[in-house]
């Protein structure tokens, strides 16, 4: 009978340690399952980020694009207003040199009619 009950015991407990030992595997397979959840969470929440800085250096590389076309139309005007004013410039000295011939000229002609 003593023997029959340590055999009973025995099961018991070795019953009872095959619970804990379950319950801790479930334990332990619910907390991965919970954090698998988590860091399932966090990547999309990256995805997300990833794809948001994507939008932005877009966004951004268009806006460096339309400053680059404008810099580069700026300088092409520069450049022709530059040209047209030096034009302007030498047409201008070229008259006043001209000018200043025709009156050298007169001088001397005044100066030779002086003389006479």
């Amino acid at each position: 009978q003593h023997r029959l009950e340590q055999e009973s015991q025995r099961h018991r407990r070795e019953e009872r340690e095959r619970e804990l030992q379950s319950e801790h595997l479930r334990n332990q397979s619910l907390e991965k399952d919970r954090r698998a959840v988590q860091l399932e969470g966090i990547c999309n929440d990256l995805r997300d980020e990833v794809t948001n800085c994507q939008k932005d250096i877009d966004r951004l590389q268009k806006q460096v694009q339309a400053v680059r076309l404008q810099k580069d139309e700026a300088e092409r005007k520069l450049e022709y207003d530059m040209a047209a004013a030096t034009s302007h410039a030498h047409l201008q000295e070229e008259r006043l040199r001209i000018q200043m011939e025709e009156a050298l000229s007169k001088q001397r002609q005044a100066e030779v009619a002086l003389d006479k």
